[in-house]
């Protein structure tokens, strides 16, 4: 399993995360949230900009990374005068992870900001509807086959899982075959990785439960 750039994973979520159209997000804000932040914190794991030490996120280094957004979230992390467990990352970075993503974007003419006062909520309609439409291209050429699985597509194809946004973007059946495909390439990620998901998919079933209540 290859290691590709990470640097598109948080955006690549932020796109199937919501409608191409409307930019109204198929999800509710927290479990939106977790699962974007989640994978800010995967690109600069998969990047060696930060290790998982017993739970610690812990920076290696001080020189930024190449991705503005990655950079914010490193720059953040080396003010703390000591490493903070991953679940206190993971709840800080869900509470603005979609409007961050949004407003990186927008910077890139890739979409525009629609807030809704009414329902204190905000839409990034695409301005790129190509853009908007290829992290759902490279999931389902993975279902089919047709191309190999790096880390960054297994991650991406775990926490679409994890979030709940599998069916939405691809149905039935081909979420079906991604799930089945899961537990294989889950088990080829690295170890930090791997840790990263299983505190990833608690967060977001302890989520679950409260939008029950």
């Amino acid at each position: 399993m290859s290691a590709t750039e990470p640097w598109n994973l948080a955006v690549d979520l932020f796109w199937l995360s919501q409608d191409d159209h409307s930019g109204k997000a198929l999800l509710p804000a927290t479990r939106c949230g977790l699962g974007i932040g989640s994978a800010l914190l995967a690109e600069l794991t998969i990047a060696e900009y930060v290790r998982l030490d017993d739970d610690l996120v812990v920076p290696i280094g001080s020189l930024p990374p190449p991705n503005t957004l990655a950079d914010q979230v490193f720059t953040l992390m080396l003010t703390e005068p000591a490493p903070l467990p991953l679940g206190t990352w993971l709840s800080y970075l869900s509470r603005t992870a979609r409007d961050d993503v949004g407003r990186y974007l927008e910077g890139q003419g890739l979409v525009h900001e629609h807030r809704s006062r009414l329902r204190r909520s905000t839409k990034w309609p695409p301005t790129d509807l190509n853009a908007a439409g290829k992290p759902e291209s490279t999931l389902r050429l993975l279902v089919m086959g047709g191309r190999p699985w790096s880390v960054t597509d297994s991650v991406l194809c775990c926490l679409s899982d994890a979030t709940g946004l599998l069916g939405h973007v691809l149905g039935a059946e081909d979420s079906r075959s991604a799930r089945l495909a899961i537990p294989t390439v889950t088990d080829r990620l690295p170890p930090m990785i791997r840790s990263l998901l299983r505190h990833t998919r608690a967060a977001l079933s302890a989520a679950v439960l409260s939008e029950r209540r």
